[in-house]
This record gives C-alpha cells, sequence and structure tokens, in this order.
C-alpha cells in the first residue's frame, strides 16, 4: 500500500514538474539579432490544469558571449534576476503562446557574434507539501 501511495505521488509530482516547465520562445535558436537591437526574452509556461499546488518563485538570465568556433567563455553576464509572474495572453493565431512573459532588455552587447543566453526558472510543486524545483534552458543565437 505504501509503494502504490509513492508511485502515485511521484506521477503527480512528474505530471506537476511537466506542465510546470518553461520554454523559451525568443529568442528562437540560431536566431540573428541585430546588434543595436533590444533584446527581447520571451518565456512561456503551459497553463496547468493539475489539481497540485504550483508556485512560481523566479527566474534569473544571462548570456555568455562565445567564440566563434562555439567555445563560450567561463563569465557569464547577468541580465534579470527576480520574480516570474507570467500572464494569460489572447493568442491571435494556433502556434501563439498564450501564458507568457516578455523581459526586454537595451542590447548588451559590443561586437557580433555568437552568444548562449541561459534561463534559470526556480518553482514550488506539490499536492501537500511544497517540493522545490529548479530547471535551466540555453538557447544559442548570434548577434549580428
Amino acid at each position: 500500500m505504501h509503494l502504490l501511495k509513492s508511485l502515485a505521488m511521484s506521477v503527480v509530482l512528474a505530471t506537476s514538474t511537466l506542465a510546470q516547465s518553461i520554454v523559451v520562445d525568443a529568442p528562437s535558436a540560431g536566431a540573428n539579432i541585430p546588434l543595436a537591437s533590444n533584446l527581447t526574452v520571451q518565456t512561456e509556461r503551459h497553463n496547468s490544469l493539475s489539481s497540485s499546488k504550483e508556485l512560481e518563485v523566479s527566474v534569473a538570465i544571462g548570456y555568455t558571449v562565445c567564440d566563434v568556433d562555439g567555445g563560450c567563455g567561463p563569465s557569464a553576464q547577468l541580465l534579470y534576476n527576480g520574480p516570474y509572474t507570467p500572464t494569460l495572453h489572447m493568442p491571435t493565431h494556433p502556434d501563439q503562446p498564450s501564458f507568457y512573459q516578455n523581459f526586454t532588455f537595451p542590447s548588451p552587447f559590443s561586437a557580433p557574434g555568437p552568444v548562449q543566453l541561459t534561463v534559470v526558472h526556480f518553482f514550488d510543486v506539490g499536492a501537500s507539501e511544497d517540493i522545490p524545483l529548479v530547471e535551466a534552458l540555453r538557447v544559442d543565437f548570434n548577434i549580428v
């Protein structure tokens, strides 16, 4: 009986975690972004219908400038570290995300080249107790 209870809880947490996971919609992988333009990072979270409690905590967004050969340096620059509060937007076409948050920054780049963006997402999930979770996403794009 204890095993079934543990297994059921694992399934609920896995389902909740997948529902809570975010996607970086912009910039897209391989995108070419003009040097002088603002950098907009759009993060989408799927609207969860699960009965478990889900709590957004925060996101951290940073970038690393890479070499043309693909090697990224060890020093990252932090663009944002704070609350994550995606809101519902009415989509105008079927492929458009509906539950997202945009973060827009003045161009932090001084020269063209490859960049690796990292978004770290902190959230709690659980049916009767909070379980803190973290996910990290990376997107490679180019400054032109």
